[in-house]
């Protein structure tokens, strides 16, 4: 069995997640390694996380599908853990040749999850509306 990694940040879990969880799943063993807080607050913003690392954790655990998860994950550490899998699953705002040319040392599989809730659902457009009352 082939054993597929991911990462993200997973705040405010949606059904955007859930389905690229769901879908990277049924291509092997499911690593997920969950950002830390302060690699959140470095990506998105100082205003994120909204929630904390052990509970996005917790979420992601949960999930059917999900064989293992590493938290406080810092994206520095990314090309080391890579090393030990077969496949990285990214959604659909990541290209491939984008993850090729930050990762040149990945040999394995990428694969790229379009989601048909990207309009719909995102943490951030999430966020927004609620900050513009919608």
């Amino acid at each position: 069995m082939k054993k597929v990694f991911t990462n993200g940040c997973f705040d405010l879990f949606h059904p955007g997640h859930l389905y690229l969880l769901d879908e990277a799943s049924k291509l092997g063993s499911l690593t997920v390694a969950v950002d830390s807080d302060k690699s959140v607050k470095n990506f998105k913003g100082s205003d994120r996380p909204i929630i904390s690392s052990y509970n996005r954790a917790y979420m992601v655990e949960r999930c059917k599908g999900v064989f293992n998860v590493i938290r406080d994950f810092e994206s520095k550490d990314l090309g080391k853990i890579l090393e030990n899998f077969d496949v990285y699953v990214k959604g659909g705002d990541y290209t491939e040749e984008q993850l090729r040319k930050e990762l040149p040392n990945f040999k394995g599989e990428i694969v790229i999850i379009p989601s048909f809730f990207k309009d719909e659902y995102s943490t951030t457009k999430i966020i927004e509306r609620i900050r513009n009352g919608k």
